[in-house]
Formats: structure tokens, C-alpha cells, sequence
């Protein structure tokens, strides 16, 4: 099954996403044992039938990782100039205290590296806390990357 043409979203001017993201929350270690080449095979099956978004967080386990090795696989078998086929939104929920400049960076560092891109498709915070000030876009933390993640805070 291949998904239509409607299943597709133009979310900013250079994000397309599926309008069905694909859930990672099962991988985070209470739904059983998972083989991390099985479920990045699995992956490319949800890929090719067109269901290209998924859905992670930081306390999904491995899902960032997994995410970061579908991304280095696909990028054998089509070539890095079609990873922006694929997206990856992923969620971050801090641990209550103080929070700068420094925790966030940090936070984001972990999921940039975990997933191996150099800039976040989507960052979801939650929690509650909103670091006033310390974050106005992807770009305000590395101004060599895409602006193409942009901080949004709902209050």
C-alpha cells in the first residue's frame, strides 16, 4: 500500500511531513525486547509505503538512536540528498529545576547527536517549563545551521 498524495503536509516552506506520524513511545523498553537492526528494518517498510514522519521523544529509549541509524542506512541505500524525505519530531521533558541556557543547549545537543543531524525537524517541551529567553530559534544555537526548527512556546 502506498499512501495518496493527501496524506502529505506542507507544516513550513521546506517541511513536508506524512499526516500520519509513525509512534515511537513502544520502543521505550516496557512493551518487551526490541532488536534495534529488526525495528530500523521495519522502519524502511513504513518508509516505503510512504509513511515517512515519525514521532519520538528523549525518554523513548533508544528511539532517537534508532531514528539516528535508519538515517545513516538510508543514507547508503538513497544517498544524503534525500534525507529530507524522512522527519523526526521529537519531544524533551526536563527534569524540574532551574532551567538556562546551558540545560536546554544541553538537552538539544543530546537529541542532535542521538539522531545524528546537525538541526532538529521539531522540538516539542514539555512540562511546563519555558526557558524565557534562553532560545528564540534553532538557528539562536547554531547559526551555521538551517532555521528550518523554530522554537514555539504555547502559554
Amino acid at each position: 500500500m502506498t499512501l495518496p498524495l493527501s496524506s502529505r503536509f506542507q507544516l513550513t516552506g521546506d517541511l513536508g511531513i506524512c499526516r500520519i506520524l509513525n509512534g515511537m513511545w513502544q520502543v521505550s523498553g516496557a512493551h518487551g525486547h526490541i532488536d534495534p537492526a529488526r525495528a530500523v528494518d521495519e522502519m524502511f517498510a513504513y518508509y516505503d509505503a510512504g509513511f515517512t514522519t515519525w514521532d519520538l521523544a528523549d525518554h523513548y529509549g533508544p528511539a532517537e538512536e534508532f531514528i539516528g541509524n535508519f538515517r545513516r542506512r538510508f543514507t547508503a541505500r538513497y544517498g544524503a540528498e534525500r534525507l529530507s524525505e524522512i522527519q523526526a519530531f521529537t519531544k524533551w521533558v526536563p527534569h524540574p529545576g532551574r532551567m538556562t541556557r546551558r540545560v536546554v543547549e544541553d538537552a538539544i545537543g543530546t537529541s542532535l547527536s542521538r539522531m545524528g543531524v546537525k538541526c532538529l525537524d521539531l522540538l516539542n517541551s514539555i512540562g511546563g517549563i519555558t526557558p524565557t529567553g534562553a532560545i528564540s530559534t534553532r538557528s539562536d544555537i547554531s547559526p551555521t545551521s538551517s532555521a528550518r526548527a523554530k522554537s514555539v512556546t504555547s502559554r
